[in-house]
């Protein structure tokens, strides 16, 4: 039930944050492992400021009208085959 509050609520805390105050990698990156504690996710390799760092460029690239990284993760998004390092992971069990 936690899990789906926070997905439900993650969105607006971002958006609330870039509105607010200039959001610096480091605070997007303790919002991200909130996130993961949000969703019992255990993340040690460095992902986090890995996609914190992926989501600042975004940022800075939609902000001067650049949508191409937007869009590749729309299309990458609907082919998740094409990135096998992904694992979906379903009632304990890894697939």
């Amino acid at each position: 039930m936690q899990s789906t509050i926070y997905v439900e609520m993650a969105p607006g805390d971002l958006y609330y944050h870039m509105r607010r105050d200039p959001l610096y990698i480091d605070d997007l990156e303790t919002i991200l492992d909130e996130g993961s504690l949000a969703f019992n996710l255990q993340i040690e390799d460095g992902s986090v400021e890995e996609v914190a760092e992926e989501l600042m460029i975004m940022h800075e690239e939609c902000l001067s009208g650049n949508f191409v990284s937007v869009e590749r993760l729309i299309e990458a998004s609907h082919n998740p085959a094409a990135y096998p390092h992904a694992e979906q992971v379903n009632f304990g069990t890894m697939h």
